[in-house]
């Protein structure tokens, strides 16, 4: 009779290690499909991260050449509005009579003025340089606001309005030569 007792006893704690048993890998298993869940979720957010980050620099890279071709382009816009006196200078002395001689310049860039004094032999070397000026198409305007009798002969001021344009189609003028 004891040993019918003790059976129930060791099919107990039998039982009850197969039970435990049985937890511990069930709870292993849970333990184990979390753990990867989780491995695979943290591998998902690390791709999102990598992405966020290349898209990132692509932006950074995108705006940084922006930023540079801005640059780029007011750099351009500064060399096309860059005024070359030499040319100016050029197309003066290619519209001159020989016999006239401009002793000071001054010019407004932003107005498109010049400021001429000089002097000529005689009234009708200054009359045909003034109709040279008129004609040419980058003169817009043109006045003489002195004219004095000196010892080496007329003295003139110009005053010249150029077209808006003539700065650069000086610049053109003087490459096709």
């Amino acid at each position: 009779m004891l040993k019918k007792a003790r059976e129930p006893k060791k099919l107990l704690y039998l039982g009850t290690i197969i039970g435990a048993i049985i937890l511990l890998v069930i709870f292993y298993v849970i333990i184990r499909s979390y753990q990867s869940s989780l491995a695979h979720k943290l591998k998902v957010l690390d791709d999102k991260i990598v992405a966020a980050e290349q898209e990132k620099r692509s932006l950074q890279a995108k705006s940084e050449i922006g930023d540079f071709q801005t640059k780029l382009d007011l750099l351009k816009k500064l060399i096309e509005k860059h005024v070359y006196w030499t040319s100016l200078f050029d197309f003066l002395e290619g519209i001159t009579l020989p016999k006239v001689r401009y002793i000071s310049f001054n010019a407004d860039i932003s107005s498109n003025k010049l400021n001429l004094d000089g002097t000529t032999i005689g009234f009708t070397t200054l009359a045909q340089q003034m109709i040279i000026l008129k004609r040419n198409p980058l003169v817009k305007n043109l006045t003489m606001s002195s004219l004095k009798i000196t010892e080496e002969g007329i003295g003139f001021n110009f005053n010249i309005e150029l077209s808006p344009k003539a700065w650069q189609e000086v610049k053109e003028q003087k490459n096709e030569s």
